[in-house]
């Protein structure tokens, strides 16, 4: 979970690391902007400030990235949220993919031409360029919010600077909007899911349930520490579909839950995370926009 914070604040040195870690990947775009040839310029000027094409430009790839999160967090959280906290990202052909909650499924889905539209221009599309060129004081154990067309992109930390250029903090709010938004109304992915089990420690967890698997729970322990790339891909659609239930139930018994309880048998209670894996393409996509 990301903890909110002030700006200069400090703390545990081990997990401030962490912090700025993941503020310095979250801000990636921002350096990477300020240093490369701006070749994509001609999509975020001009007309293209209330037009959809400057988005959907009928491309493959990721046009359009939101995204935050950081801050103090676990190793379990970096394992379920490696987009962010809340993500979403729009290809070329107005798809978007998007998830405020790693406890429920990515959401996908299509705009239209009239929500593209409204999407550039409520996220300042067209300023893109200009926003990235304002370096938002850090604030590492609040993490930071961004907003990207893969080659410049701005974000703002535990809020937006007070000196930030006019339009730039209603840009960052909206993009806080847009992605709930696309988050509540995509269709949720049934595809793959992955999954880990990490020891709960003595006695049964409120809320434990069984492990609902043929396949063996001993597959998916975790025996170091957590990152991204963690744990086991699960895409069989009936297995996959019953990690997703248990993230159900234990949300509908705690909707607050980050982590699921469950008894696996004579080794005793364990912390399951499940989160949602993106199709295969798309997770190529989006590393390449980020990077």
């Amino acid at each position: 979970m990301a903890h909110s914070g002030s700006k200069g604040g400090s703390g545990d040195r081990a997990r401030a690391l962490v912090a700025l870690a993941l503020s310095a990947a979250l801000m990636h775009g921002c350096a990477r902007a300020q240093n490369e040839p701006a070749q994509g310029d001609a999509a975020t000027t001009g007309s293209d400030a209330g037009s959809s094409a400057g988005i959907c430009d009928g491309s493959d790839g990721i046009r359009l990235g939101m995204w935050s999160g950081g801050g103090f967090v676990s190793q379990e959280w970096l394992f379920m949220h490696p987009y962010g906290g809340a993500f979403a990202f729009v290809d070329g052909h107005c798809r978007f993919y998007a998830s405020t909650n790693a406890m429920k499924s990515i959401a996908t889905g299509s705009l239209t031409t009239a929500e593209a539209k409204q999407l550039a221009t409520e996220i300042g599309w067209a300023q893109i360029d200009a926003f990235s060129r304002h370096e938002d004081a850090s604030c590492p154990d609040a993490g930071a919010s961004m907003i990207s067309n893969g080659v410049h992109a701005f974000g703002c930390s535990c809020g937006c600077d007070a000196n930030a250029p006019a339009g730039l903090a209603a840009a960052e709010a909206a993009s806080h909007v847009w992605t709930k938004r696309l988050a509540e109304q995509g269709t949720a992915l049934d595809g793959a899911v992955r999954a880990t089990l990490e020891a709960y420690g003595d006695g049964v967890a409120p809320g434990t349930l069984k492990w609902p698997l043929t396949r063996s729970a001993s597959d998916f322990i975790s025996h170091g520490t957590l990152d991204a790339s963690s744990g086991v891909v699960v895409d069989d659609t009936t297995q996959a579909a019953q990690l997703r239930m248990l993230r159900q139930l234990t949300l509908a018994q705690m909707p607050q839950a980050e982590a699921i309880q469950v008894d696996i048998g004579s080794s005793g209670t364990y912390t399951l995370l499940v989160r949602d894996e993106l199709p295969a393409n798309v997770a190529t996509a989006v590393a390449a926009f980020k990077h």
